[in-house]
């Protein structure tokens, strides 16, 4: 049923979006040039932005609804205040037009994509270039990227933790890059352009549509289990199971993805002027809204409600409907985002965050030593016998999964007794590393995690915007601490080196620089709080730095 009407204009809407929460939506109408910004539910007027110089080409609202990021033909990003209208930054992003944006959850980052096949990774805050992201000079398993006849980006997303980037192109390419690695783990061929790419919100199953086709990816083992002919403009898991709901032209359809994909209900209605579609958070059972432009400018906003579903009707009583609850990732406490580092930092001591989701520790994918198949150069859809073994392979890991991340969402479960520090660090959680440091016995750390520890400590005073002073005092104390602590066993490495040239001293004196190295680089991280941090940040870091 239609929930919304507006006409911005009498000429019809090029491009627009939904924000996070889908209390509001912005429409560009090409024509005239303007941005015009609506709230939902009618509290605030209208706001509308006319002072482009260079084309909008791509729209997106941040989760929080506070700011529009606007990308530009001419390559450049404008960013400007939802509540106002005003432009609060803008800054040259790419060469070429810009043709995706898209924030985080934890509206700390933005990633862009270009026409010509660039893609960037932004820190929203100074909007500082973090990762640039090149796969023409990239390999996977030692070979090169095919080069791309189009290489134009059509869709970019986040997985739920924000550690991963997915990037789909006009040529159909479809790739896996890791933030926190700085490398891409996989890639996928699919030959035809790439409409939406959709991760599972608790599976590691990946959604993707192209022109005529969808594709169901595992992302454990990187394999495409499942494939059929149907187009779809977009895809959501609204719920905490295996429902998964897809958007297309003639209609909407809600599928098991426990059971080979199979349509469990539908509901037959035209999107043929369809724009964009959110999942609508704000009620207790989750919606689904679609924009439509005629080319008379009115602009309908549909709603599809999965209470009027069969699979509700069925096997769920009103009172259960009502009990249900979208999977907000805002609300998810535990889950902490990504945070990213500039080349400069070093990586090799973190591990990727995304191996600690599982129940039973497993050897982290290493793309250099993975099996061959796990890059599709050319991609040719599996049929038979081998579709059917991956599928009821993934099959029996998904609902293993999904049982055990809806009892156990998500941190502390996850915290090996053995190695409790070591799990903390992999997890990026300094209030989870504070509690377990408190009980921790100093003599217990060894000089390489102690440098893991000083190196966590320096991702945390260069990336933390809202740092506290009570966590600040005690970053600075534990590091002075360790310092103290390991200050002779440095000394020791190398006066032993000196004297005796085996094997074993050469590892305890590359052990004792890397410490040194890391101390060196807290010490410039926290420098620069004596600039931008407030009285009582600066007298903690001349504190640390008088010692």
């Amino acid at each position: 049923f239609t929930y919304k009407q507006v006409v911005p204009s009498t000429y019809p809407t090029t491009i627009s979006c939904f924000s996070g929460l889908t209390n509001k939506v912005a429409c560009y109408v090409e024509q005239q040039n303007i941005v015009y910004l609506y709230c939902m539910d009618d509290r605030e007027e209208q706001i509308t932005i006319n002072d482009f110089q260079s084309r909008p080409t791509s729209l997106c609202i941040s989760k929080n609804e506070e700011i529009l990021v606007v990308g530009l033909m001419s390559g450049s990003i404008r960013v400007y205040s939802t509540k106002s209208g005003k432009m609060i930054k803008q800054f040259t992003a790419h060469k070429t037009s810009v043709t995706k944006v898209i924030t985080t959850v934890n509206n700390a980052f933005l990633a862009s994509g270009s026409l010509d096949g660039s893609i960037k990774f932004w820190d929203i805050q100074n909007f500082q270039l973090l990762q640039d992201i090149d796969y023409t000079t990239q390999t996977i398993n030692g070979k090169l990227i095919p080069e791309q006849s189009n290489p134009e980006i059509t869709d970019i997303t986040f997985n739920y933790q924000n550690s991963w980037l997915f990037i789909g192109n006009v040529s159909g390419l479809l790739l896996v890059w890791s933030l926190q690695k700085m490398q891409f783990l996989s890639y996928f061929q699919l030959q035809k352009k790439i409409i939406s790419i959709h991760p599972h919100q608790l599976n590691k199953i990946l959604c993707v549509s192209v022109l005529n086709m969808s594709y169901f990816i595992d992302l454990e083992q990187f394999q495409i289990i499942h494939q059929f002919n149907r187009q779809y403009f977009k895809f959501f898991t609204p719920l905490k199971n295996n429902i998964l709901v897809g958007i297309r032209q003639n209609g909407i359809d809600a599928m098991d993805m426990a059971n080979q994909f199979q349509i469990m209900d539908n509901s037959e209605c035209s999107f043929k002027q369809y724009q964009c579609a959110a999942e609508r958070k704000t009620t207790t059972v989750p919606q689904i809204l679609v924009l439509q432009c005629g080319p008379d400018g009115v602009v309908d906003i549909d709603v599809c409600s999965l209470k009027h579903m069969k699979y509700f009707q069925e096997f769920m009583t009103d009172e259960q409907i009502q009990k249900i609850q979208p999977l907000d990732p805002a609300l998810v406490k535990d889950v902490h985002h990504v945070q990213n580092v500039p080349v400069s930092v070093n990586h090799n001591t973190l591990q990727s965050q995304e191996t600690l989701v599982k129940k039973t520790p497993k050897k982290a994918l290493n793309p250099k030593s993975a099996p061959k198949d796990h890059c599709y150069q050319n991609f040719q859809p599996q049929t038979g016998q081998n579709q059917n073994q991956n599928l009821q392979s993934f099959n029996t890991k998904h609902k293993i999964r999904v049982k055990f991340l809806q009892d156990k969402l998500l941190m502390l479960k996850q915290v090996d007794k053995r190695q409790p520090l070591e799990s903390a660090l992999q997890l990026q959680n300094l209030e989870l590393f504070q509690q377990i440091y408190s009980n921790y016995p100093l003599q217990k750390i060894s000089l390489q995690l102690a440098t893991q520890i000083i190196r966590f400590f320096s991702l945390q005073v260069q990336l933390s915007t809202n740092l506290k002073a009570e966590q600040l005092r005690f970053i600075t104390q534990t590091t002075a601490k360790l310092q103290k602590c390991f200050k002779q066993v440095c000394q020791d490495a190398e006066f032993i080196l000196k004297n005796n040239r085996d094997i074993s001293a050469e590892e305890r004196y590359e052990k004792a620089a890397e410490f040194k190295q890391a101390l060196q680089e807290f010490t410039g991280s926290i420098k620069f709080l004596l600039e931008c941090g407030d009285q009582q940040v600066k007298m903690i870091v001349a504190a640390y730095l008088g010692q």
